[in-house]
């Protein structure tokens, strides 16, 4: 019994430590969450998979490509057809690269997209 009290004792101060020191991911999927975000499109690459993960615990549904164009004019018809912001999670460099025709589909339509700055 002596052991089961050490165990929760230790998770509860585990639970504690992670509650207070939130990750870069967290905080992203949670600034997400409060915008009312509730669908994520994109491809889940080494860098940004941790903030995937995280918008999924959050609740936020992740829809996955093949490739970061479709993603991004997803996210554009998202937009569209429901008024509310689409999002393009995609990593850096030749992701975003891909992803811009999406983006800029969406920007000169003037749709529910939201962009890097």
């Amino acid at each position: 019994m002596n052991a089961n009290i050490w165990a929760q004792l230790l998770r509860s101060f585990t639970d504690t430590l992670t509650m207070a020191s939130p990750t870069g991911a967290r905080i992203i999927a949670r600034s997400l969450r409060d915008l009312g975000v509730t669908v994520l499109f994109g491809i889940v690459g080494i860098p940004v998979v941790e903030i995937a993960e995280e918008a999924i615990n959050l609740g936020i549904r992740f829809i996955g490509f093949r490739n970061e164009q479709a993603a991004g004019y997803a996210a554009s018809a998202y937009g569209y057809l429901t008024g509310r912001p689409g999002v393009c999670l995609v990593v850096g460099g030749p992701g975003v690269l891909h992803a811009m025709p999406g983006v800029c589909n969406s920007s000169s339509l003037v749709r529910n997209l939201i962009q890097p700055i």
